[in-house]
């Protein structure tokens, strides 16, 4: 458990979190990374050896930083924690308990995402999904959503295909 927290602490610096986002794309050598984040090469510098440390970005023969592997499954955790803190108020009165397990850990996926509490407006994307979807259309619901099904059947009949999972 010492050892997790010593890793959650590493994510508590925004810069430290901000050179892994930038070694995700390309390495970086301190002068590069330190221009980027505009911070000092000392900073920099110390906070490279933290994430180093930690295991997760190694520094190669070269001189420049890269995420290592388990740096970057890290990262992605991270996302889905990221994602859960965002959307807070919602969590913290509504269950993922009856969700598959691979859903919930995928959940930062859907970082890039937006809550709609307005169900009528819900319905207006999901129609306008099914009127511009050119191949498929994949839905995930725990309940029938009939007012769409002409348009799932248009989406179809332009030759695409519909996955539906069900909880």
């Amino acid at each position: 458990m010492e050892q997790l927290c010593d890793l959650l602490f590493e994510f508590s610096n925004i810069d430290r979190v901000r050179i892994l986002l930038l070694l995700i794309n390309k390495p970086f050598n301190i002068t590069g990374l330190s221009k980027e984040l505009d911070i000092t090469t000392q900073e920099t510098s110390r906070h490279a050896n933290r994430l180093s440390d930690v295991g997760l970005i190694i520094k190669s023969a070269d001189g420049a930083y890269e995420i290592t592997p388990y740096g970057k499954i890290i990262l992605n955790q991270i996302s889905g924690i990221e994602f859960i803190d965002n959307h807070r108020d919602y969590f913290i009165n509504h269950s993922l308990s009856h969700l598959p397990y691979e859903f919930i850990s995928r959940i930062g996926e859907l970082k890039g995402s937006f809550y709609m509490n307005n169900v009528m407006a819900i319905f207006q994307n999901i129609q306008e999904m099914c009127d511009e979807a050119e191949k498929f259309i994949w839905r995930i619901t725990d309940k029938r959503l009939n007012i769409i099904y002409p348009n799932i059947q248009d989406a179809a009949n332009r030759g695409g295909g519909i996955l539906t999972y069900r909880v």
